[in-house]
């Protein structure tokens, strides 16, 4: 064979090249300078035919296939002491592109991942059980493509990806796939390091799990520096009505409705629920109010409310409190006065149980089930002088609906409570959640995030911390950019809790109106007006994200067209604009009931601007100015229409130049509206929102706004 020396540690051999830097160290004993190693054993799945390349000292490149030997053949070597919890795996059987497999994301076959498990190479057996415990037997063809891709940088685990998959929709089969161990240290195959993570229980309804729940709750209110974490620790004044759940020992006892007046203090334990479509929330209501102060029967709680019952007894806190118990369904009064003091509720309770699996009040709380199935052990075998590799794997819990965006819930709908609009403002004001999810428990406090399987939700475009950071005390002479900061934090929460659902549309605004309510008592200067702030100048310029809103088949009034809550679809504020044209004079609301941030009838908005009339052709989705012959098609401009009707709503059109933002234009779609003040003032209602390129307000060719001298004009109207 010839052999050529290229440097201390690389011997070329024929065509094979070999890099003997780091192997063996464990029976060499000669002087570093000395240069002295032990020979590395070749992988056997490598041809010795093939062409190699040197990329580094320790990386070499054989045909297209990437070896990395950088950490071959230490597992007999002593480990340095910052290293002692990382058990590192033999790697000298390892397939080539094992060391690279997910950063270069080759697609390859099950046929060559099974030989080479076959082989003895510990992460190609781990891979191969991982992908065909996680996919359909009948995809498991030797010819079948797959791939192995990272999923994050920040813990062990992968999307495997079959291909040419006949019963997927796509053509292609996905599962997210985690890695970890139970017990002991680390291990490191490769570019792999697999980390200790608690096995699930599969049940959240036994002490052994609430224990875990417990210590959350402990160190939150003993340990974390928030201080809106341990503010309500102690005793606190009890809401109007509450369940008192007596001091027996016995779980299942009865219940009885408790009136406190707002007068009595205590310890108070929050339910957040799905009530349910079918009826099945048990209600008090004027008729029961004194049968259920008299008792409720514990057997004649929806499922869901015992398991709440059950858990704060076991937690020792003796008052809880229910929406559907605590309120009276069937006063409009008590319902306006107690749904308006949902803020000082849920900040003041001592914890907040969250129904997140429960579609309805019979679900229950807890689930019992078996996880052995979901959690499959890997054991490699690695001769009788080591203890073998123990390595669990499971499919990736869902953990980013707690904190994630709309399309995040819809992918796991095992968590409905997250979807409902109702329950966004019980989260983001309650100090400390605990969710009972489909298989484990989540927590969130106002400064961390926790969940049985140790992996902390990492998705987090808004939640407890971001609201809190609005809540700081504004300086005596706060400035422009620090209110501007707490607008763009309204517009933020704004923007999630339009993605929510409501079961009556009519209540967009009292179900945002606790957090209304805490933003106003940090802007004492501002109007709420129907979810805009008067201090926003830029507060109409909002749209419709996705297609227009349906009309609600119903009559009542939701809310003023120029308020995002007179659209019952998720909304995207458009941000930072360069320079605004309008400006508002004047804005009233008028409110429903006694909450000024809850339900109103009417609603305007005096605003001095730029005006035009104009015209639109659905056929052509063309914009034309009766004043000018300039006309816009849908290449020059893009229309959001709020609603369906409003799209075909095309008489006596006007446009609102509102902002310029970088090359974009903004306008105000707007109806003209026949009112008894049209005399003193034209009267317009919201349609839609149009983007233009600003070439085509003051470009260099002749058809543009300033070449027509359009929009150069202000004028006084009134937006209802």
């Amino acid at each position: 064979m010839e052999m050529t020396i290229y440097s201390h540690h690389v011997t070329k051999a024929n065509n094979f090249v070999t890099d003997y830097s780091s192997a063996d160290e464990d029976e060499s004993s000669a002087d570093e300078d000395e240069r002295s190693v032990d020979e590395v054993e070749i992988p056997t799945c490598l041809s010795s035919g093939m062409e190699m390349t040197i990329y580094s000292p320790h990386v070499i490149k054989a045909d297209n296939l990437v070896i990395d030997y950088s950490s071959a053949n230490e597992n007999e070597s002593s480990v340095d002491e910052d290293e002692s919890s990382v058990d590192e795996v033999d790697s000298s059987s390892y397939i080539p592109f094992c060391h690279d497999i997910f950063r270069f994301q080759p697609n390859f076959t099950l046929g060559v991942l099974k030989d080479s498990s076959t082989k003895g190479c510990a992460k190609c057996s781990l891979l191969w059980k991982a992908a065909v415990t996680f996919t359909p037997k009948q995809s498991h063809q030797q010819s079948r493509v797959i791939s192995f891709t990272n999923s994050s940088c920040l813990d062990t685990s992968f999307h495997v990806t079959l291909f040419n998959v006949d019963n997927a929709g796509s053509g292609y089969m996905q599962r997210h796939i985690e890695l970890f161990s139970v017990e002991g240290d680390a291990y490191k195959l490769a570019d792999m390091v697999i980390n200790p993570t608690p096995l699930l229980r599969g049940n959240t309804s036994t002490p052994e799990v609430w224990s875990i729940a417990r210590e959350w709750l402990s160190k939150c209110i003993e340990l974390h520096s928030s201080p809106a974490c341990h503010s309500n620790a102690g005793y606190t004044r009890l809401p109007t009505r509450v369940l008192d759940l007596g001091s027996n020992a016995d779980v299942s006892c009865n219940v009885r409705l408790r009136e406190t007046q707002g007068e009595e203090f205590g310890n108070y334990v929050c339910l957040s629920h799905c009530w349910g479509t079918r009826g099945d929330t048990l209600k008090t209501t004027c008729k029961t109010l004194e049968a259920h102060k008299d008792h409720i029967l514990f057997d004649v709680l929806p499922k869901t409310f015992q398991d709440a019952v059950v858990f704060a007894r076991w937690l020792g806190v003796q008052y809880l409190w229910i929406d559907s118990l605590c309120i009276l369904q069937d006063s409009k009064s008590d319902w306006e006065r107690e749904s308006g003091a949902m803020a000082t509720i849920y900040e003041q309770a001592y914890l907040t149980l969250s129904a997140a699996k429960a579609h309805s009040a019979s679900d229950g709380l807890f689930m019992d089930r078996d996880c052995e199935d979901d959690q499959q052990e890997f054991i490699h075998e690695r001769g009788a002088l080591r203890s073998p590799i123990r390595v669990y794997m499971r499919e990736k819990m869902p953990h980013s609906p707690i904190d994630g965006d709309y399309r995040e819930r819809v992918a796991h709908p095992s968590f409905p409570l997250l979807s409902r609009a109702w329950v966004f403002q019980e989260r983001i004001l309650s100090p400390r959640v605990l969710h009972f999810g489909s298989q484990e428990l989540y927590w969130e406090c106002r400064q961390t995030r926790q969940c049985e399987c140790g992996h902390k939700s990492i998705a987090a475009p808004w939640g407890k911390r971001d609201f809190e950071s609005m809540m700081i005390e504004s300086p005596s002479s706060p400035t422009k950019s620090f209110q501007l900061d707490r607008i763009t934090g309204w517009k933020s929460l704004v923007q999630k809790y339009s993605e929510l659902h409501l079961t009556f549309a009519e209540d967009r605004l009292p179900a945002i109106s606790g957090l209304a309510k805490r933003m106003g008592s940090r802007m004492p200067d501002a109007q709420y007006l129907a979810g805009l702030w008067s201090n926003d100048t830029a507060a109409l310029i909002w749209r419709i994200d996705g297609a227009p809103a349906l009309q609600p088949s119903h009559s009542c009034y939701i809310g003023p067209s120029w308020s995002w809550v007179s659209v019952n679809r998720p909304i995207r504020y458009i941000p930072s604009p360069d320079t605004i044209y309008y400006e508002l004079v004047d804005a009233s609301c008028v409110a429903t009931g006694e909450d000024p941030t809850g339900r109103v009838s009417k609603g305007h908005l005096s605003i001095k601007g730029q005006l035009e009339s104009a015209t639109y052709d659905g056929s052509t989705m063309t914009w034309k100015f009766p004043e000018a012959t300039l006309a816009w098609n849908y290449r020059d401009a893009m229309t959001f229409w709020d609603t369906i009707e409003s799209e075909h709503d095309k008489s006596r059109l006007h446009l609102l130049r509102l902002c310029d933002i970088a090359v974009s234009v903004f306008f105000l779609i707007l109806g003209h509206v026949d009112t008894e003040e049209s005399a003193q003032h034209t009267t317009h209602r919201r349609l839609g929102i149009i983007q233009a390129s600003n070439t085509m307000v003051d470009g260099a060719h002749k058809d543009t706004l300033a070449s027509h001298s359009l929009f150069n004009d202000t004028t006084d109207f009134t937006i209802i």
